[in-house]
């Protein structure tokens, strides 16, 4: 299993390294993984403090937080004089360096929920954030602004003050009927829309699911540091419990709304518009429900391809891939001439359902394509495969299902292996 990547050393040879069951290093993608140190930090994320990722100084990873003042030879455990505040499980703390010349010193803030902690001396002394609303599982980024956000289970907060007070996101919280679970953010510097505002960061952009009569997957757009949020489907509906890697690439393309995604599924999709629309070019290989292996984790390396690790659900190996092209140049496939390959269409009657429903599906696509039907908390009810043709053949099947033993509720009909995959919700009554 691979959670996490950080990059080192020649961006044309990158040294990668990779966090999940251990932290391991690779230089050559062909060869074999090097175990790095005698520390077993599980799970988490990893990163580096000093800017200069050509001789890094400090490295904090792992389920607790682990730091490394030889570059990753060795480590020490970082044991703060409180507690991390929360399990030390399969997502660990998240935590995240604050930007210098905001207002105040450079500090990490970490932890994994219903607390936060802070350090502005490299790890060596630690503070307790004053007030924090629970949250469990988090990730956490910080803003250009000064803003810190924490998104997790129970939806996502903010703080002002460097981490030492919180508040929750109206938009984006609820203790009560847990309606969240928002698992990723990303940034993508320099893109905003609509009225940004005061902001200096670009488009926040968090993914995750929310339950509820309105529930399913989505990402969340704020385009003024966290003030205001709108909500969209997760590229390509993709139906990822923990949300959706969204790999911002204004670096290689050098437009601020161009971004990847790679959903649990497998699918890659490219966006120029910072994730409004999205285009399918390919898929991940070894990632599908046959073998139940998943995505778990994707990254722009500074040679330019994108880095992909996956998990197997069960005993057995995950793998890490990277791409044979550079992420600039899938836009070339992403804009080429498919007219054989229009946007598919699912419709669902009758709409409300008692006994049974028809699931229809018109279009043209490539391949057989697989419907799945979920609940609204995102767990799968159904799936089936309905076939294309041969090859590049006009997609006219339909899907008889019977849910007269489902319960009462909202439901979501979602295409996956076909270009503009939007769900279709309908209910079941009785």
């Amino acid at each position: 299993m691979i959670e996490s990547f950080a990059f080192t050393g020649n961006p044309e040879q990158p040294l990668v390294w990779a966090l999940g069951v251990g932290l391991r290093t690779i230089q050559d993608v062909s060869g074999p993984w090097t175990e790095v140190g005698r520390t077993r930090p599980r799970f988490g994320s990893i990163q580096f403090y000093d800017q200069d990722l050509s001789t890094p100084d400090t490295i904090f990873a792992g389920a607790s937080l682990y730091g490394s003042t030889d570059g990753g030879q060795t480590f020490v455990r970082i044991e703060p004089a409180t507690n991390l505040g929360g399990s030390t499980g399969v997502d660990g703390p998240g935590f995240d360096f604050t930007y210098p010349g905001v207002g105040y010193s450079r500090r990490i803030v970490a932890g994994d929920g219903p607390g936060f902690l802070l350090s502005t001396d490299v790890g060596d002394t630690w503070a307790s954030a004053d007030t924090t609303p629970p949250l469990y599982d988090s990730s956490i980024k910080a803003l250009r602004s000064g803003r810190i956000l924490a998104a997790g289970f129970y939806g996502a907060v903010l703080s002002d003050d460097g981490g030492h007070t919180w508040h929750h996101i109206p938009a984006l919280y609820d203790t009560e009927r847990i309606r969240f679970d928002v698992r990723r953010i990303a940034v993508l510097p320099g893109f905003v829309t609509g009225q940004p505002g005061d902001s200096q960061e670009g488009r926040v952009v968090l993914s995750g699911t929310q339950g509820g009569s309105d529930g399913g997957w989505f990402q969340w757009f704020s385009d003024d540091e966290g003030e205001t949020w709108t909500r969209t489907l997760q590229p390509g509906d993709a139906g990822c419990g923990n949300g959706v890697d969204i790999v911002p690439l204004a670096g290689e393309t050098g437009s601020p709304g161009d971004v990847a995604a790679v959903t649990c599924q497998g699918w890659v999709l490219l966006s120029h518009d910072g994730g409004e629309t999205w285009v399918e070019i390919g898929r991940v290989p070894g990632v599908s429900s046959e073998t139940n292996t998943i995505v778990k984790t994707a990254a722009l390396g500074p040679d330019g391809r994108l880095y992909v690790g996956t998990s197997y659900l069960g005993p057995g190996d995950a793998y890490s891939y990277r791409s044979k092209w550079r992420a600039r140049d899938g836009f070339a496939v992403a804009s080429s001439d498919r007219p054989e390959e229009s946007a598919v269409r699912l419709t669902v009657s009758p709409n409300p359902a008692r006994q049974r429903v028809e699931l229809a599906l018109s279009g043209t696509v490539r391949q057989p394509v697989e419907v799945v039907v979920s609940d609204a908390l995102g767990r799968e009810v159904a799936r089936t495969e309905l076939a294309a043709g041969a090859n590049r053949g006009a997609a006219s099947a339909s899907w008889r299902l019977d849910v007269s033993g489902w319960a009462p509720g909202v439901y979501h009909a979602r295409v996956v292996g076909a270009p503009q995959r939007e769900a279709v919700r309908f209910t079941v009554v009785r």
